[in-house]
């Protein structure tokens, strides 16, 4: 009976060394390489977060309950090297981050209180952005299911007004002098579900281009290093 086991684990171990052999290749690491020597570029760009960076959102100063001094306290115990996606403005905390030695991103998004400077629907009426009901973005309808204006959400951008543009480099600038060095940009095309379905006519309006999101952005990216 003693053959049987050695049997037994050949049959057991055949498919492992069938697979292990449709595997690619794998250069071997010395069992003394250091990290440097494992490590291989990352190929993002400067401006990108690196692979060692540790990340934690600050979000705003005004959230109930939670000081200032407790978000930078958080972000300390976190041993953190970036404060990502905040919506502050308040110059004196982004330098109380930057003297941490971390990297500030701050947020592009606009609030459009005028409609001036709104995107316009099918009948050429500005378009508010959608109501946060329930935790999920909607349209606010009437009985018969007609989309209507509630006359307090801010507008959805035209990106080709020249004042909208005017003020958006503005605020950009504004932040980078505060302190602010990434932004995040929320996509001003983001409510795709007002619009038609691919040039249907079942939405407020057709969605705005690509090429014409693209032009905006490597625009304005354009204009804030000028300054920055």
């Amino acid at each position: 009976m003693k053959p049987t086991l050695p049997l037994l684990v050949a049959l057991l171990l055949a498919p492992l060394i069938s697979l292990q052999a449709a595997e690619p290749a794998v250069s071997r690491v010395a069992s003394d390489a250091t990290f440097s020597q494992i490590a291989h570029p990352s190929g993002f760009t400067p401006e990108m977060p690196k692979l060692s960076d540790v990340c934690m959102r600050l979000f705003r100063l005004d959230q109930p309950g939670v000081s200032p001094d407790r978000i930078l306290a958080a972000g300390s115990e976190f041993h953190i090297t970036r404060g990502v996606w905040s919506y502050i403005e308040d110059k004196s905390f982004i330098e109380r981050v930057r003297a941490k030695g971390w990297e500030f991103h701050g947020s592009l998004c606009m609030r459009i209180t005028d409609p001036a400077l709104a995107l316009r629907d099918r009948e050429g009426n500005p378009i508010r952005c959608t109501v946060l009901r329930d935790g999920k973005r909607q349209l606010l309808r009437d009985g018969s299911g007609k989309v209507v204006d509630d006359g307090k959400s801010p507008f959805r951008a035209d990106l080709a007004n020249p004042e909208l543009r005017r003020l958006y480099v503005e605020r950009a600038n504004r932040l980078v002098d505060m302190g602010v060095t990434s932004f995040q940009r929320d996509d001003p095309d983001e409510g795709h579900f007002e619009w038609g379905d691919q040039g249907g006519r079942e939405g407020r309006r057709d969605a705005i281009p690509d090429a014409d999101l693209l032009e905006f952005h490597r625009w304005s990216r354009a204009e804030i290093e000028k300054h920055a």
